[in-house]
């Protein structure tokens, strides 16, 4: 299951990353571009945490979306050490581009598959997801988590 998973997984991942190519876009600068669009004034902490990488990585990406003005970086009203992000409208311009070329996947699927099944895989999918990050967070084998809660 986890091959198959994997697998799929990767196989989203190069798709996506084919299409922000043809943006001018790399995957993590994709991927900091979609999490600002859905929450504004994001920290640069915040992402770093979220995506597990380090905050030189993070920095640089954000600097690179800066200078295309996608992104604006201020600092946060509360405290002024936190750096928030801000998604320009060439940024939210650039991010309905991406969304309209990953419609083609979403029909690529939807074309091949019953709704009912793909309502059961995307259930399974997170399910899955969610065993798997109470089993990291409590940092216990997967096996000997309380499922009950999720199934």
């Amino acid at each position: 299951m986890a091959y198959q998973v994997g697998r799929t997984a990767q196989t989203f991942k190069m798709f996506f990353i084919s299409k922000l190519k043809e943006h001018d876009l790399n995957f993590e600068q994709g991927i900091i571009l979609f999490m600002v669009s859905e929450e504004s004034n994001v920290s640069i902490s915040r992402i770093t945490k979220k995506l597990g990488k380090d905050k030189t990585t993070i920095s640089r990406e954000v600097g690179h979306l800066c200078r295309k003005d996608f992104l604006i970086k201020k600092p946060d009203i509360n405290d002024k050490r936190v750096i928030c992000l801000k998604i320009t409208d060439k940024g939210k311009s650039k991010i309905r581009l991406i969304e309209k070329s990953m419609k083609i996947v979403e029909t690529i699927i939807q074309s091949c598959n019953p709704q009912g099944e793909l309502d059961i895989c995307l259930d399974m999918l997170y399910k899955i997801r969610v065993a798997l990050e109470k089993a990291s967070e409590e940092d216990i084998h997967p096996l000997l988590v309380d499922h009950s809660c999720i199934l």
